[in-house]
């Protein structure tokens, strides 16, 4: 009994994974189709040059892609801001909608680094989303990257009530007051900053 039971059960295992030939990851944790993953203000790190007067939020998750054959990877954003990048390429979306590419896959077996990027000194408010869909010829499974930021979320990490925690390099080192290059600044309102320290 308890070997046709085996059976019976390995052979419901194989059907469904026969049925199941797109599979998306999120830091190893499976992604269901028709999920959504949020990015919210805590999910932003800030890079800052002022001397050149350059500025940087930067939010991302990188979703790995299993499929039973090569396939497609493609991708409906709100906002261009949005940086899509199956197998570590960057695919640059039109300067006006639809933002809309797709990038046909040679490979079964992919990850996907999907940015946001704000290039201004202040975060502000944002509600922008990315449908990501990953097919192969039987199957699809789409996941939603959804940004979701309050004004002013991520902006108190500059309110002068914010002391300086730690400094550490970007090996995650404590260093220095005197430490001069790029830096992780950590304030005691648990917020941290990459910035340049000159």
């Amino acid at each position: 009994m308890k070997k046709i039971f085996t059976t019976l059960a390995a052979a419901l295992m194989v059907a469904v994974s026969a049925n199941a030939t797109v599979t998306v990851t999120n830091n190893g944790e499976p992604v269901a189709d028709g999920a959504e993953i949020v990015l919210t203000a805590d999910d932003f790190e800030y890079f800052e040059i002022p001397e050149i007067d350059y500025y940087l939020w930067e939010a991302h998750v990188t979703l790995d892609v299993t499929c039973a054959a090569p396939g497609e990877a493609k991708a409906e954003a709100t906002d261009a801001d949005f940086q899509f990048c199956p197998d570590g390429n960057c695919i640059p979306f039109p300067a006006e909608a639809p933002f809309v590419v797709s990038k046909a896959n040679t490979s079964s077996s992919y990850n996907v680094p999907i940015h946001y990027d704000v290039k201004e000194k202040d975060l502000g408010k944002i509600n922008e989303s990315m449908v990501c869909t990953f097919s192969d010829a039987d199957n699809s499974v789409s996941v939603t990257i959804k940004v979701a930021v309050e004004d002013n979320g991520v902006n108190e990490i500059m309110a002068s009530s914010a002391n300086i925690a730690g400094i550490y390099d970007l090996q995650g080192r404590r260093v220095r007051d005197d430490y001069r290059g790029v830096a992780i600044v950590v304030y005691d309102n648990g917020k941290a900053v990459k910035q340049v320290i000159k």
